[in-house]
């Protein structure tokens, strides 16, 4: 792992073997990009150019002496210690990232836009990459513009936790991440932005634990990655509990089953699974699962999942299907829809294994319509 020297400013590398000696303790910089020009890059680093100049430069001369200060041999700052231009390099980082933050002694985030009476208000707070790097650290320390300490992540938990939405248990290193379903840690990401949109997949991997190639260029189809190699290792049907965004995906007639965005997810940030869940398979670009399933009127069919709001647990929720075209396989044709208990054994059905397509291109059988009644008063 390349790192800074707190001291010298100057790049030492470390066996990834050897990073739990104490000697190698480090501190890890978390923080919103500035300019693509003001900030520094493993290029510049290397070269013979002054930075002494340039904004990012001197946030990195800031957090090595803060680093220094508090004890720590090593920094390492995301900008400058990985080479992107090589492409492995910069792939092993993606994948890597949480590990590192996790490793890290501390983090020091660094918060540049706002005076300490806003901290809430910085842009850190709605960057896809943050996410990661509020959870994955064990010891998070919060710096304003002027590098004067904050507070703590356990000192801030319940702020913390009320304006990112990430429960305070897991902020607290009580919980694992991994104890909260799909749907929940899909939410924390939901409102979130990152520059390139492959990031809003990739800078989740860690948060999965999933290791995936990262392939620039492929734009939403990383996110459809992200979620095929999540249901290689998880049988949480909440990844099916997403909702359609009525903005954008309202004039289209089908969907994947799979969410097209973390957006997606806005509104799961109490969805939890229940008992039940089959589990999955992935075959020639198809996904099979086990569902209950009912037939709601010609050829629209409801399949129930098992996850609930954790407010309400008897409640479940059922997403609506049709047949494709030439084939046995489903598409999604409507939006996420919750029933109560009562209504649950009525639609509970029977259970099937039932073939969805991961990237439709087929059209349905037959497409979903609605439509408002409106009484109007006698003239």
């Amino acid at each position: 792992m390349r790192f800074l020297n707190t001291t010298s400013i100057q790049f030492e590398e470390v066996a990834d073997s050897e990073l739990s000696q104490a000697e190698n303790r480090y501190a890890i910089l978390s923080h919103g990009w500035g300019r693509a020009e003001d900030e520094i890059s493993y290029e510049d680093m290397i070269s013979s150019t002054d930075l002494s100049r340039r904004k990012g430069f001197a946030k990195i001369k800031e957090f090595c002496s803060l680093a220094s200060l508090l004890g720590y041999r090593y920094g390492w700052v995301d900008t400058c210690c990985i080479n992107k231009a090589n492409s492995s390099e910069l792939a092993e980082a993606i994948n890597s990232m949480y590990m590192w933050y996790g490793f890290s002694t501390l983090c020091i985030v660094y918060l540049e836009d706002v005076p300490r009476n806003r901290f809430e208000d910085s842009e850190w707070f709605d960057r896809g990459w943050t996410l990661q790097e509020l959870i994955a650290p064990k010891a998070v320390s919060f710096f304003d513009q002027h590098w004067e300490p904050l507070g703590t992540k356990l000192e801030l938990l319940e702020s913390l936790s009320q304006k990112t939405g990430v429960p305070s248990d897991v902020l607290g290193n009580i919980a694992d991440p991994s104890t909260c379903s799909v749907a929940q840690r899909m939410s924390w990401a939901a409102q979130r932005v990152t520059s390139r949109i492959e990031d809003r997949a990739y800078n989740l991997l860690g948060l999965f634990d999933i290791n995936m190639p990262t392939i620039y260029g492929e734009r939403e189809k990383a996110f459809l990655r992200l979620q095929q190699h999540i249901v290689q290792k998880s049988k949480d049907e909440s990844l099916f509990a997403w909702a359609l965004n009525t903005s954008s995906d309202a004039p289209r007639a089908y969907f994947s089953v799979f969410a097209s965005t973390p957006s997606a997810f806005r509104d799961c940030s109490n969805i939890v699974q229940t008992p039940g869940s089959a589990c999955f398979s992935e075959n020639n670009g198809e996904l099979s699962i086990s569902l209950r399933i009912r037939q709601y009127s010609p050829g629209i069919f409801r399949v129930l999942l098992h996850c609930t709001r954790k407010a309400n647990p008897d409640s479940k929720f059922f997403i609506t299907i049709s047949q494709t075209f030439g084939d046995e396989t489903f598409v999604r044709v409507r939006d996420l829809e919750n029933i109560g208990e009562g209504l649950t054994n009525i639609l509970s059905g029977r259970e099937v294994i039932i073939r969805f397509p991961v990237d439709p291109k087929t059209p349905p059988v037959t497409t979903f319509f609605g439509f408002w009644l409106r009484t109007l008063q006698p003239p």
